[in-house]
């Protein structure tokens, strides 16, 4: 028995690394990290075409496999969706930001926040938010000159920085949360080098920018620990997303601590405006190069609008605004990969899944499947009708993730994205740019790099 014992193990690491999808050939120690590191999206485009919708590549000390195929995305994110956990990675850039919000936590934490956090997303609830949405946008193009180039990735990350500060701590603390504001964003620069980086050094070295990732997380409790106490001792609701957060209850009548608070604050923060930012400035973009689609958008909004204030009744009128904004989010979804941990040897798709194997869906890529995206290049917002929506893979485009853990601010995002852009388009046009070129930068989330000049005309 102790024999054939020996003899077993001797075979397990074998029968281990069978089965396994097919992938380029690794290097010693460093596996296949240096034409991932030189051109990340530019390098697993190339494998895709080349071994499938699954291969598997290795980085130093983990395996990575990457996942396009809709059918398997929806075994990992539905299907198995218990069997895997965020990222090491993930959790490294944003867990000292974020700590245990929703977008890290697992399993029945998750589940108890989730429950607790959903009734702040509620429609009733986020169409409150509509007039504040447009307020700060027309505030925000008060300032614009006719026939001026503008940067509208500095302006749309400025604008939506804004309406998520408001309509999360509410007017009355927005000039208290200036400095938190300010930490949070130099966070998220400092969570953006932690997730492309190939060696990180640990947060408790005392690096320089670990110092500095310190010094705005003592800047963030600092303004928000006495905010919290004092909305918690007032026991007020004054309509903000901090405010339901404070008042929600578990089924056995248990509230979130303050720390719990804290974290889905920040969480919500970070994810509320970064994305929805990057989706509005790839929509100017494309619509710069696109001045047919942008003529028929600004007739369906001076005919659903007519001159009038946008609003929460509108957007239900406005659907050839929101076919833009999807298909927009298909070309540069904000969150352009996400990624899972494997907590167990496991198949999918039929291949062996070691434990702690990291599998990573490239939603940019899985958007341009031409299985289920014909033309996958070409800005088509017609992609979007009901009909070609109901005939389509539900799996097949991820702007917000899929399964249990789809965003939970997606309508909300949504929401924010159509009536800013039917403010900014019914009182300005973009000069057709057609020969417009701009890099891809895929950080945590998906963004141009360096600038985006947009001219825009008044109308």
């Amino acid at each position: 028995m102790t024999m054939l014992r020996n003899r077993l193990s001797t075979l397990l690491p074998i029968y281990r690394q069978s089965n396994l999808p097919p992938g380029p050939k690794p290097l010693p120690i460093l596996g296949n990290a240096l034409p991932v590191g030189a051109d990340q999206l530019g390098s697993t485009q190339r494998w895709r075409a080349q071994y499938g919708d699954l291969l598997r590549f290795v980085f130093p000390g983990v395996e990575v496999y990457l996942l396009t195929n809709p059918d398997g995305v929806r075994e990992m994110l539905v299907s198995k969706a218990s069997s895997y956990h965020k990222t090491a990675r993930m959790r490294r850039a944003l867990g000292i930001s974020m700590g245990q919000g929703l977008l890290l936590s697992e399993d029945d934490f998750w589940k108890r926040q989730r429950r607790l956090a959903q009734p702040a997303f509620h429609s009733q609830r986020i169409s409150a938010y509509a007039d504040t949405m447009v307020q700060y946008t027309l505030d925000a193009i008060e300032s614009w000159d006719d026939g001026q180039t503008r940067d509208v990735a500095a302006d749309m990350m400025r604008l939506t920085q804004a309406i998520v500060a408001q309509t999360l701590f509410s007017a009355n603390v927005s000039e208290q949360a200036e400095d938190a504001v300010q930490a949070l964003e130099e966070l998220l620069h400092i969570a953006n080098h932690y997730f492309v980086a190939p060696l990180v050094s640990p947060y408790w070295l005392p690096t320089p920018r670990n110092l500095r990732a310190r010094r705005h997380v003592k800047t963030i409790v600092e303004v928000l620990r006495p905010i919290i106490q004092q909305r918690r001792d007032s026991g007020e609701d004054q309509g903000d997303l901090l405010s339901m957060l404070l008042l929600a209850r578990d089924e056995d009548g248990s509230a979130m601590s303050d720390q719990q608070v804290m974290d889905e604050a920040v969480t919500l923060f970070l994810a509320g405006h970064e994305t929805t930012a990057n989706a509005l400035t790839w929509t100017f973009y494309l619509l710069a190069q696109h001045p047919e689609h942008l003529k028929r958008l600004h007739a369906e909004i001076d005919e659903v609008i007519q001159g009038e204030r946008p609003s929460m009744e509108d957007m239900r009128r406005l659907p050839y605004l929101e076919m833009v904004l999807k298909e927009s989010m298909r070309l540069y979804p904000p969150a352009w990969i996400i990624g899972r941990e494997s907590l167990e040897e496991q198949e999918l798709m039929g291949y062996r899944v070691n434990e702690k194997t990291n599998v990573m869906i490239p939603i940019f890529m899985l958007h341009r499947e031409e299985a289920h995206w014909p033309e996958p290049e070409r800005f088509d917002p017609e992609r979007f009708t009901p009909q070609r929506e109901k005939e389509r893979h539900r799996y097949a485009y991820l702007p917000f993730g899929g399964g249990p853990r789809v965003c939970i601010g997606n309508q909300f995002a949504m929401m924010e994205a159509i009536l800013v852009l039917a403010t900014i388009l019914q009182r300005y046009t973009i000069q057709p740019d057609t020969d417009l070129q701009v890099e891809l930068e895929p950080l945590v989330t998906l963004r141009p790099r360096g600038p985006m000049p947009i001219t825009l005309r008044r109308r």
